[in-house]
């Protein structure tokens, strides 16, 4: 698994972004231990339509 392995190599943080619309993901993401850190407006398209992205991160559980 991507984060177990991470943390074996000493990544101290992992960080994703993922459109607002996606709440699937976004509710995946906090399954496994990733929590919101911000939003950034209109950063994306899709479709031809601008949409805001959240920032999420894992800190590494080993500190």
């Amino acid at each position: 698994m991507l984060i177990e392995e991470s943390e074996k190599e000493g990544f101290w943080t992992l960080q994703s972004s993922v459109f607002a619309i996606n709440t699937s993901s976004i509710q995946l993401h906090k399954k496994m231990g990733f929590r919101i850190v911000g939003t950034r407006e209109k950063i994306a398209q899709l479709n031809g339509k601008w949409h805001d992205t959240v920032i999420m991160e894992k800190r590494n559980n080993l500190r």
